[in-house]
């Protein structure tokens, strides 16, 4: 005679071979599919747990690194538009709460008082690389270069053999490709040039000459008024140099002026050609307090 084990069978059905070890399985599976993402997503705890943690200091600070070999701090992501035509001063400046820079490019350059007018040209790094935020600009008249790649590490004369030519993971998109063809061309890359040679100098002078390395407030209202003064310091700064290099303040007399210098110290002199303003915008993490 054949044992038959038989668990809650119901009504009008037959008992089933070895239906406990069934029912089990059958238990298994319905556990783990009620705990597995999907659709059985479980609903998110108003509690915070005990891991979770929270910046009681600064809430309006996020947690950012400069790059990959840094570490995370409690930061203001600090933003500020160079002049690129020779003065490097900065006319306009902005401070953030989040890391990414792809959607700040049309903000960074609102910030420019209307007074200066708008640029012509914007130099950028590939942080700033957001087709909507470019075409936002170039539909304004501007002509907009944005790094979408390691543009500013490749080397101008490089005598290692060819490597092999390699299928990209992806294709690109077409005003990503139209912008790398763009930096491609000679005239390209030396506009896109200006970008190490003016922008990198105000940061260093900020953080190594004037001492500003940290931000002493806390909040955001706070802390971008801290910013716009330093900003503001470092253009006293920078116009007392540039005076001091006027016409006739001991420059020699085949050095270049400066299109601030002919303004406030040779007005005597007949109207310049004007010359292309080229602003670049640059984002830069400034530790906040702890």
């Amino acid at each position: 005679m054949r044992r038959v084990s038989v668990w809650k069978v119901r009504p009008g059905r037959e008992p089933t071979v070895n239906a406990r070890p069934m029912r089990q399985r059958w238990r298994r599976a319905r556990s783990v599919a009620a705990n597995a993402k999907g659709k059985h997503i479980k609903p998110a705890d108003d509690r915070p747990g005990g891991s979770e943690q929270t910046n009681l200091t600064d809430p309006d600070s996020g947690l950012m690194r400069k790059s990959n070999h840094h570490e995370y701090r409690q930061s203001y992501n600090a933003r500020a538009v160079v002049d690129a035509e020779g003065s490097q001063l900065v006319p306009g400046a902005r401070l953030g709460g989040n890391a990414s820079d792809a959607n700040e490019l049309v903000a960074d350059i609102d910030s420019v008082p209307e007074q200066l007018g708008q640029p012509d040209t914007v130099l950028a790094d590939n942080g700033y690389a957001h087709q909507s935020e470019v075409e936002a600009l170039e539909g304004r008249g501007m002509d907009v270069l944005v790094a979408t790649g390691a543009q500013g590490r490749q080397r101008r004369y490089d005598f290692r053999p060819p490597r092999p030519a390699r299928v990209p993971a992806r294709t690109p998109g077409e005003w990503l490709q139209a912008m790398t063809d763009k930096l491609n061309t000679e005239a390209g890359r030396a506009t896109y040039r200006l970008r190490q040679q003016t922008v990198e100098p105000v940061f260093g002078l900020i953080k190594n000459v004037m001492g500003f390395t940290r931000f002493t407030l806390r909040g955001r209202a706070k802390v971008e008024a801290e910013w716009q003064i330093v900003c503001l310091a470092y253009n006293c700064k920078r116009l007392h140099r540039l005076m001091q290099l006027a016409p006739g303040q001991g420059q020699p007399q085949n050095a270049p002026r400066t299109s601030l210098v002919w303004l406030y110290k040779a007005p005597e002199a007949a109207n310049p050609a004007p010359r292309p303003n080229i602003y670049r915008e640059v984002s830069r993490n400034e530790q906040s307090p702890r």
